[in-house]
């Protein structure tokens, strides 16, 4: 008796982990309401260059989007003038503060709105400078060791 092979059958490789945890997405969108009321916004992050579309996140919602490859977004608008520019350096400090204390890794951009994409600057109307917060939607998870026979981490 003959054995034959089928060459679509092929040894499937366990995939590694990802190194983010994301939460489902009832419990992101249950933790989300809060900050969507204060004003932060989810976007879909470019993949594919400058052209790349994007879609709101009510569409991401309505279709069951998970997060990955999504981000907050936040911008607050300040006057241009002097003062404008030493409210938004103060706000920055506190937020660097905060940044540091949560050893956190968002995306902070100060600039005036003439100089910012249409994206970004649409968040804060009639603003002359503008503070744009961005961070992604994971939960860095710790890194995974590798359990030995004598019981050691590695």
């Amino acid at each position: 008796m003959s054995t034959s092979t089928d060459p679509s059958a092929s040894t499937v490789r366990a995939r590694r982990p990802s190194p983010y945890r994301l939460p489902t997405l009832p419990a992101f969108l249950a933790a989300f309401a809060p900050l969507h009321a204060a004003g932060w916004r989810l976007d879909v992050l470019q993949t594919s260059g400058p052209g790349a579309t994007t879609q709101s996140a009510a569409e991401d919602m309505i279709s069951g989007a998970d997060l990955q490859g999504r981000r907050l977004v936040r911008a607050y608008g300040f006057p241009s003038d002097r003062d404008g520019w030493r409210a938004l350096m103060t706000l920055m400090a506190r937020i660097g503060e905060a940044v540091e204390e949560l050893d956190h890794h968002p995306v902070l951009l100060a600039a005036p709105a003439s100089d910012l994409p249409p994206d970004v600057a649409e968040l804060a109307p009639n603003a002359g400078y503008v503070l744009y917060i961005a961070t992604h939607t994971h939960t860095p998870m710790p890194p995974m060791g590798v359990q030995m026979e004598d019981g050691r981490q590695v």
